[in-house]
Order: C-alpha cells, then structure tokens, then sequence
C-alpha cells in the first residue's frame, strides 16, 4: 500500500512539474511578444537570445501565430521574427542560424496560406544559405511564390542555388520564367547559357529583357554578338527589351574581368556609331576602368563638333587623376580651335593641377576673347597669388569684356595680395584700369587705401574722377567728412 501511494504521489508531481514547464514556456512566448518592438538595440538583442533559448520549438510557436494580412494584428509577431532573421545573419552562432533555419522552412511548409509563405521565404535573403534550397525550390514553379524564392535563392547564391534555379527553369511563356531568369543572371550561372540565349528571339519583351540581362552578365565573344545586335536592332534607344542596358551592362562585366582589349574595341564602335547618349557612356567606362585607351577616345572626342560629346569629355577629364593626364591637355592646346581651348581650360580649372599653370598663363593674352577669359578664371583657380600679378598689368589695356571679367575674377580669387596690388596700381595707370582698380578697392571696403582714391578725384579724365567719387562711399570713415565735403 506504501509503495502504491508513493507511486500515486510521484506520478502527481510530475504531472505538476510537466504543466509547471509547459505554463513556464508559454509565458516567456508571451513576455517576449509583450515587449516588442523594442526600445533600443541592446534590449533586442536579449530579446532575440530570449527567443533563441526557447529553441526550435519557441520559434515555430511564434510562426504558429502569424495571420494573413487583413485577418488579424501580427504586427509584433512579423516584427520579432524579421529581427531574429537580422540577429542570427550578423555573425552569431552559425548552430543558432541552422536552428532558425530549420524552423522556418518547417513553418513554410506547415502554413497552406501563400501571404505567409512569402513573408517567411523572404527571411531568407537575409541569412540563407546552402541548407535552405531543397525547400526553396519546391516554390520556383508557382506563380504566386517563384518570385521571393528566386530572390532568396539569389542571395543565397552559389553552385547549389544555381543549379537548383536551372533545374526549374521555366518555358519561356511560364509567368515564373522572368524571376528565374533574372536570379540566374544575378548569380551568374553558366550551364543555363544555352537554354536561355534561345529565350531572346521570343516576342515577349519581358523575357527579351531578363535573357539579355543574364546573357550579358556572362562576357564570352559569342554572348556580345547577341548582345550587340540586339542593341543595334533597338536603336540603342532604352527600350522595353533593356537591350542597350544589357550590352553597356556586358561592357562593364567584361572590363571587370579582366578582358579589356574586347572592352575597348566595343567601347570604341560604340562612339563611332552609337547617339550620343551611349558614345558618352562608353567614354565614361573607359574612363571608370583605366583604360589606356581613355585619353585618346576623349581627345578625339574634342576634335568633333558634337558640344554635348565635347562636355562629355571634359567632364570625364577631370577627374582623371594626376599630372601626367594634366600635362597631357595642357600640352596639347595649340591643336584645337579657339571654342575648343576655352572648354580645355576651363577643364584645367576644375582639376585645379598646378602643373597646367604656365599653360594657361600663356593664354591670358589670347587674341580670343574667350579664350583670355576663360583663362583668367581657371588660373585664379589654380594659383591665385601668381593670377594676381598676371591680372594688374593686363587691367591697362584689356578688351572691355575681358576686363570685366579680370574685375569679377579679382573679387573671388583667393589671395591677399588682391587689395594691396589694386591700390599700388592705380596711380600712374591707363584710365580704365584706374577706374576698374578702384571698383575693386571699394568692393573690397578697403579703407586703409583711401587716400589713393582720393588722390584720383582730381584726375583729368572725367570718367576716372567719377569713378573715384563713386568709390570713396564705400572707403571713408566719420573722420572724413571734411575732406568729402571740399571735394565740392
């Protein structure tokens, strides 16, 4: 009868204990869902632990409790399942990543609805790997879920992901084809080359589009000829078919792997026959990847009377690094048209390459106009102490436009030298470099050199007398009301 009763008695508190755990669990499911979203990262990050002691079974109880959208608020559940996907993809225990993992891919095929289905593949892009692609590519055929599981097999990526792709590669009048194709693009895999290169002469633009963007991400000599007939058949134009995107997309792969002879002589036909807007993209690739070929392009480019190419060019030319590509245009000036040289100096400018100094200098005092000026701008940009010596003597004598400009120019350029220069100037000077330098010294507020304005209201000449007047209003102090007043 003892031995019945303590058998009684234990057999009582188990059964206690087991319930005691079970009420334990469902708590901490409970607590955790309470707390969320949280409030700041370290207390996510107990949160996610939290959830990992639970172990699998903790997490397929919170994917137990998502909803369909519109059928109830799974707001914290989403909330604390999507972070757990960030938590474990960040370097944690690769053991916590199988285990959630393994939960996941049980709960996708646990749910029939397809809303869930998706927002659980989705997890996927952001700490899938190998293990999961079995599961995965049970969805590549169907039309709701193809796409999340063609995204999340690209992120996984890899020898297993694209095979797994290829074996459920689609006709291509399947509505799973298009995601399909792209994700095997993306990743790159070549054994579907073949397959998918028939895929281009079908009449569907979408599937056009997708199988020249696999192809091109695949630089062999026999995909660039697709590709370059198809952009040719395109107009180069963007189209529908992307197939101009796909060529330029192909160039790039091609440079990036290291064939740059293929590169360049496809870049190089491409300025000669392609519009404008593609001569100016492949200038720019040759550029972007080094090629030796750059400068070349981009000074013949200057030889034509295409503005737009020309501003292409010299766009590019400046941030080519280096003084050696510096000198190269600078060195090269006297071969170009006046037009020409103001765009290549303006260039010099902008690279702000002290190297190109004597070069510029020399075109100060160009018999073009424009030329003049555009130099006096980029040489105040490259050495503005030196552009201030340059400027005063060229103020006596300088065409009106050009003397403007010196004007302008001697209020922005950055050197000390701009005031005192101006004020020793004046005197002894032509009349209208008297009267420009005096504009400066009173744009500048430079009062300490009044006296030498003052000393210019009793010049002969009208116009200088006049421009003095106008100046001392913005040079004199109270102390000189006097000497303003016997002016009259």
């Amino acid at each position: 009868m003892k031995k019945i009763l303590f058998f009684l008695l234990a057999g009582l508190l188990a059964q206690h204990t087991t319930l005691a755990q079970e009420k334990t669990f469902e708590t901490r499911v409970a607590d955790i869902l309470t707390e969320m979203p949280a409030n700041n990262l370290t207390i996510l990050d107990k949160q996610m632990d939290d959830l990992l002691s639970l172990g699998e079974k903790g997490i397929l109880a919170f994917t137990d409790m998502l909803v369909p959208w519109g059928k109830g608020d799974d707001s914290k559940v989403r909330y604390a399942l999507g972070s757990l996907s960030k938590y474990v993809a960040t370097g944690h225990r690769e053991d916590d990543r199988l285990m959630v993992s393994r939960a996941f891919l049980k709960a996708i095929e646990n749910t029939e609805n397809k809303e869930i289905k998706t927002f659980l593949i989705n997890q996927f892009e952001i700490f899938g790997k190998d293990e999961a692609v079995p599961v995965l590519q049970n969805y590549l055929t169907d039309d709701v879920l193809c796409d999340p599981a063609a995204r999340a097999l690209t992120a996984i990526g890899g020898a297993k992901a694209g095979a797994a792709l290829h074996e459920k590669l689609p006709g291509p009048g399947e509505k799973c084809a298009i995601p399909v194709i792209k994700a095997l693009g993306i990743i790159r895999y070549q054994p579907a080359e073949q397959r998918i290169a028939a895929y281009i002469t079908i009449d569907d633009p979408d599937v056009k589009k997708v199988s020249l963007f696999y192809l091109a991400n695949l630089p062999t000599a026999k995909n660039g000829k697709l590709l370059e007939d198809a952009a040719k058949t395109a107009g180069y134009n963007y189209d529908r078919t992307r197939a101009t995107a796909s060529l330029m997309l192909y160039v790039e792969r091609l440079a990036q792997t290291g064939k740059m002879g293929d590169m360049e002589k496809i870049c190089k036909k491409l300025i000669k026959e392609a519009p404008e807007h593609i001569k100016s993209e492949a200038m720019s690739l040759l550029v972007k990847y080094k090629s030796k070929q750059s400068q070349g392009v981009l000074k013949k480019a200057m030889k034509t009377d295409d503005f737009k190419l020309r501003g292409t060019a010299m766009r590019l030319a400046a941030e080519m690094p280096g003084s050696e590509n510096t000198m190269l245009w600078a060195n090269s000036l006297g071969k170009y048209p006046d037009n020409v040289k103001v765009e290549i100096i303006n260039m010099l400018g902008i690279r702000g390459d002290k190297a190109a100094v004597s070069a510029v200098a020399e075109h100060l005092g160009s018999h073009s106009e424009e030329v003049a000026k555009a130099a006096v701008i980029a040489l105040a940009k490259l050495d503005p102490d030196m552009a201030v010596d340059k400027f005063i003597p060229m103020f006596a004598s300088a065409p009106k436009p050009v003397l403007n400009v010196l004007k302008e120019t001697m209020l922005w350029v950055k050197s000390d030298k701009v005031i005192p220069a101006s004020a020793a100037a004046v005197k002894n000077n032509s009349p209208q470099a008297k009267a420009a330098l005096m504009e400066i010294l009173a744009a500048k507020n430079a009062s300490e050199f009044k006296d030498v304005i003052f000393e210019e209201t009793d010049d002969k000449d009208t116009a200088v007398r006049l421009a003095a007047m106008k100046a001392l209003a913005s040079v004199v102090e109270k102390d000189d009301q006097k000497r303003v007043f016997d002016l009259f």
